[in-house]
C-alpha cells in the first residue's frame, strides 16, 4: 500500500473480515512496501497491487521494487483501470525493460470501463 494508515487498517480489516467468513484460501496480511527500498523478507508468495498505474515518473522504481521482491515469490499480479493507454502501455514497457516477463488481460465492464491486469514474473 503506499502507507497511509487509514489504508492499510482497511486491508487488514478485510482481509480478517474475509478469514472469519471462512472465504479466505490462503493466509494473507497488508505490508507497506516503499517502492525505492523494497524489503525481500521471503515470506510472502504473491504481490498484489492495485491502483499503481497512474503515475509514469514512478514506473522506474515499481519496476525495480517487482525485480527486486520477484526472486523471493511466484509472481505479482497488477490490477487497474485502464484510464489511458499511453500509461498503461508505459507501465507494461518500463517492466519489460526491466527484464520481467508481463502478460496483459483485459476485462471491459459496462460500468466502470476497462481494467487491465499484469501478470509479471521473472523470465524462466
Amino acid at each position: 500500500t503506499d502507507g497511509y494508515p487509514a489504508v492499510v487498517e482497511n486491508l487488514e480489516y478485510n482481509i480478517n473480515a474475509t478469514a472469519a467468513a471462512g472465504k479466505q484460501v490462503l493466509p494473507a496480511r497488508a505490508s507497506v512496501l516503499q517502492w525505492e527500498n523494497p524489503w525481500t523478507p521471503g515470506d510472502h508468495d504473491v504481490v498484489l497491487a492495485t491502483d499503481v498505474c497512474y503515475h509514469p515518473p514512478s514506473f522506474p522504481a515499481l519496476a525495480a521494487a517487482l525485480d527486486a521482491l520477484l526472486p523471493c515469490t511466484h509472481g505479482a499480479i497488477l490490477v487497474n483501470e485502464v484510464r489511458s493507454e499511453e500509461t498503461w502501455n508505459g507501465l507494461a514497457r518500463e517492466l519489460q525493460r526491466a527484464g520481467l516477463r508481463v502478460v496483459e488481460h483485459r476485462v471491459e465492464t459496462q460500468v466502470e470501463g476497462c481494467f487491465g491486469m499484469l501478470v509479471v514474473s521473472k523470465p524462466v
